[in-house]
């Protein structure tokens, strides 16, 4: 804890952080966030090996929360990172509590229109396809009843549209009988 508060490299403090959250020293918590806020969005490895330790011992959630709070379609490239990175712990935490905040990201102005914009799928110009499957799989998976059955209408018609990036998607449906 001494060399927490003490080191002044960002990644030296990264791996110290790191270790506290393996070793599950609780009363180090609140300093590993603290560390995470600090060099979030100006060390991102730093920031990257603090957040993933956090969310691989199961103590992401209020922190994948928080970010998620934050941060608002059109993604900066550090938002863009941010999200992608809290989506599946908020999934894996089955944090409900994100539905609204992922329904604001999905419902941005662009996040229907494809290229072309005549597609109920494809590519906002401020999220890209990856991201945009990432968001809308995860609300299914968090249990947007109304999203799953939108998706699972025309994905059982012949020559449907598949949604770029389908892994999303297909494991927010998850295993339906509808599906």
């Amino acid at each position: 804890r001494t060399a927490l508060a003490s080191e002044t490299d960002p990644w030296a403090k990264a791996a110290i952080a790191a270790a506290l959250v393996r070793i599950d020293d609780a009363a180090s918590e609140s300093a590993v966030v603290r560390f995470c806020h600090e060099v979030e969005g100006k060390v991102s490895s730093a920031w990257e090996t603090c957040f993933d330790a956090l969310a691989d011992a199961g103590r992401g959630r209020a922190y994948a929360l928080d970010i998620a709070q934050r941060i608002a379609p059109p993604f900066t490239s550090w938002g863009d990172t941010l999200a992608r990175r809290v989506i599946p712990v908020l999934v894996r935490e089955h944090a409900t509590e994100a539905l609204p905040i992922l329904r604001r990201w999905g419902a941005h102005p662009d996040a229907a229109k494809s290229p072309r914009g005549d597609g109920p799928w494809g590519t906002p110009p401020d999220m890209r396809d990856h991201l945009f499957g990432a968001i809308q799989g995860a609300r299914m998976r968090l249990g947007d009843e109304a999203l799953a059955a939108q998706v699972r209408g025309p994905l059982g018609t012949p020559n449907a549209v598949v949604p770029a990036y389908p892994e999303h998607w297909v494991a927010g449906l998850g295993s339906s009988e509808g599906d």
